[in-house]
């Protein structure tokens, strides 16, 4: 094992071969172009550029990037083929990232840190590429939500935890005109510890939603705050007192909330997200959350489980559209894969799980959106398109729906506006 790693991350800029790599901003930046990559990809080249020539096992490298133990080694391939393909496709760089047979994976390159003031410079002295545009105000209806923390010393609500920094940015999301960081990114940085004025700017946003939550018995408190990074300081604050059948109402409150006070610092008339009438099972939605988590590690197992949790909800609660929905895409995702004994009887239940989500809520953006990948993995391009245009429709944010539907685009009506 590696012991002399640093404990926290750098989100210093980096040189390597050519490219610029910016941490907070996600991006590797050459002459030939600029490529976005996701959050864990770029943990993974920054862990890599700690020791440039040094091998590192897969063992350190799955504990620095889920120091909580959720990835595995299907997640951990996936990550260096992302991480190779950006460097291969745009900047033309092979190689870069290689494979010792049997013990981990090497960063072949030289690796120069950008000192304080100072932008990288390549071998010859000269600076190769200056630093990212600076002084650009982000846009006025922007918001960040970042991950919600727990009142008192306790951990025991990691699930209500992360469901609640998923539905208030779904919520967020479906207000008319807002811009809404996503999830991953938020949670990246925050997780890494960053100032708050520093998390607005890498995400491009002017607020934040900084929010706790406590549960006792079947009671629940919540405390949110609205940061304004241009002027330093909360705008808004409220706390919150119901019991946990109001769960969502009490998000959906939040929401509205913090919508009236983004419109109202900027004086512009709003339209708030649609409120939701359904109820809440802590149980069931608990189950739903941890096959969301389960998701961020996918494969054969994983797929199993996340199954049988989503089976476990709806045992707790049959009428859960939610739960249905997701559970007909895994079903499906199953089928494609060819991770069933029975195609034919999954298939048939995961499209009757669907048609029951939908009948339920039939004007819910993740029931939809739901329907349009059961859709897409079932070979309907036609249905898949239409459920996903109406999706984007009502959440523009929706970034998973959106690269679905680009792909349905393309395939469908070879239409490069999919790209």
């Amino acid at each position: 094992m590696t012991t002399d790693f640093r404990p926290a991350l750098l989100f210093d800029r980096l040189l390597l071969k050519g490219c610029l790599v910016d941490p907070a901003r996600l991006s590797i930046q050459s002459h030939k172009g600029s490529v976005t990559v996701e959050p864990k990809v770029m943990v993974l080249l920054q862990v890599l550029a700690e020791r440039p020539g040094h091998i590192w096992s897969r063992d350190d490298l799955l504990n620095r990037i889920w120091p909580d133990g959720a990835g595995g080694d299907e997640s951990l391939t996936r990550l260096v083929y992302l991480l190779r393909k950006a460097f291969s496709s745009v900047h033309g760089l092979n190689g870069l990232v290689t494979t010792v047979s049997k013990r981990g994976y090497v960063l072949d390159a030289t690796v120069q840190r950008e000192t304080l003031g100072q932008p990288p410079r390549d071998t010859d002295g000269t600076s190769s590429l200056g630093p990212p545009a600076a002084g650009e105000a982000p846009p006025r209806f922007s918001v960040g939500v970042l991950p919600i923390e727990e009142i008192g010393e306790t951990n025991e609500h990691r699930l209500l935890r992360d469901g609640m920094m998923r539905d208030l940015t779904a919520l967020l999301s479906r207000s008319s005109g807002l811009n809404v960081a996503p999830i991953d990114s938020s949670a990246y940085f925050a997780e890494n510890h960053m100032p708050q004025s520093q998390i607005a700017r890498a995400l491009n946003v002017r607020y934040l939603v900084c929010a706790a939550i406590s549960k006792q018995a079947e009671r629940v408190w919540v405390r949110v705050e609205l940061f304004d990074s241009i002027d330093a300081r909360v705008i808004w604050a409220e706390k919150y007192e119901a019991c946990i059948e109001e769960y969502f109402r009490i998000q959906d409150d939040i929401a509205l909330s913090i919508s009236t006070a983004v419109s109202a610092k900027v004086k512009t008339p709003r339209h708030a997200p649609a409120q939701r009438h359904r109820p809440f099972d802590l149980d069931a939605y608990e189950r739903v959350q941890q096959a969301r988590n389960l998701r961020l590690s996918y494969g054969p197992e994983t797929a199993r489980q996340i199954e049988a949790t989503l089976q476990e909800a709806l045992a707790l609660e049959p009428d859960n559209a939610i739960a249905k929905a997701e559970l007909a895409v895994q079903m499906s995702q199953n089928v494609v894969s060819q991770w069933v004994e029975d195609e034919d009887a999954t298939r048939e239940i995961a499209q009757r799980l669907i048609s029951e989500a939908l009948g339920q809520q039939p004007n819910d953006p993740d029931v939809i959106a739901s329907a349009g990948i059961v859709n897409t993995m079932f070979h309907d391009p036609d249905s898949a398109i239409a459920y996903l245009s109406r999706v984007i429709a009502m959440d523009p944010n929706d970034a998973n729906a959106r690269a679905v539907l680009g792909w349905q685009r393309c395939l469908r009506h070879a239409d490069v506006s999919g790209l």
